[in-house]
């Protein structure tokens, strides 16, 4: 196994920091560490784990590059790591058969030669370009020129569209089915489970936010699953490598979550309902009710009638 140059690791940590126009201090403060720990990273005292996977956030980069120099998944020297869509992006240019590479090729050489016209007839860059001075120019161009020029420019959007269209269709269809039952179940609970407990909830904020909240935590147990489509998740926060443990086991996870979030919420909210209740009390008398609260309780008529 290849040794760590902590040297050089320090030496990254620092370029990060900088490049995020970060002081030490302020570093340190994002860390959750100090100062002087933040110096000694910077001069080959290798950070802890979660250190180092916060840098990697701060930094838009991964652990490997901290550590290494490189992005395992492509060799990047670069500090900044790619987004993921580019590469569900490259998979799909890759999918093209040779004869649509080579179509491609040719277009982007084709618009390529007419940017480089462009940009000597003008003397400026071309995103300094407006569409009407675009358009001016490019209608001097000759006709063997236009025609091969508007041809690529139909290969390269045919191509960029296919290629767009098929990394964003990876993801709507279980986007839409957890949609659906979702909202299915959010109706069901502002009226069936409202009606059925018997429980005073004006703005609906249990049957909307609640429900729909736990259906969509265990739905994504279930549609994040690549067999469905679904990106996986994160099975190793070191390297930062990406799978999945089986639709059943993420499904237990998410309904822990969900469960240590109800008990949670359930012992706060009440600890919080029970001081607020000992202070100013938690509802009106029935004869305040009926009278109205814009007039009781905020001393203003809401109606003009």
């Amino acid at each position: 196994m290849e040794q760590l140059d902590k040297a050089a690791i320090g030496q990254r940590i620092k370029q990060l920091r900088k490049a995020r126009g970060l002081r030490q201090w302020q570093m340190a403060e994002l860390l959750g560490a100090t100062q002087p720990a933040v110096h000694k990273y910077e001069n080959g005292i290798l950070p802890e784990v979660k250190r180092l996977l916060e840098l990697a956030r701060i930094g838009n980069t991964s652990i490997e590059w901290i550590l290494t120099g490189r992005h395992w998944e492509n060799g990047s020297s670069q500090m900044d790591r790619m987004q993921g869509e580019v590469f569900d992006l490259a998979q799909q240019l890759h999918g093209f058969t040779p004869q649509e590479r080579r179509a491609l090729t040719s277009a982007l050489e084709i618009l390529q030669s007419a940017s480089h016209h462009l940009r000597t007839a003008t003397g400026r860059d071309l995103r300094d370009l407006n569409d009407a001075e675009i358009g001016r120019h490019t209608r001097n161009f000759e006709a063997h020129v236009l025609e091969p020029l508007v041809a690529a420019l139909s290969v390269y959007d045919a191509a960029w569209v296919a290629a767009l269209s098929a990394v964003e269709s990876r993801n709507i269809p279980q986007l839409r089915r957890a949609s659906f039952v979702r909202n299915v179940q959010r109706y069901w609970g502002v009226t069936g489970l409202k009606h059925f407990f018997g429980y005073d909830d004006a703005l609906d904020v249990f049957g909307v936010h609640a429900v729909g909240g736990i259906t969509g935590a265990l739905l994504t147990g279930i549609f994040n699953a690549p067999s469905l489509g679904g990106p996986g998740s994160v099975q190793d926060w070191v390297t930062v490598t990406s799978g999945y443990p089986g639709i059943a086991a993420q499904l237990l996870i998410q309904a822990k979550a969900v469960g240590i979030t109800v008990v949670w919420t359930a012992v706060v909210a009440t600890i919080a309902f029970k001081i607020a209740d000992l202070v100013v009390g938690l509802r009106v008398t029935d004869e305040q009710e009926r009278e109205g609260l814009d007039i009781n309780s905020h001393g203003e008529s809401a109606y003009d009638y």
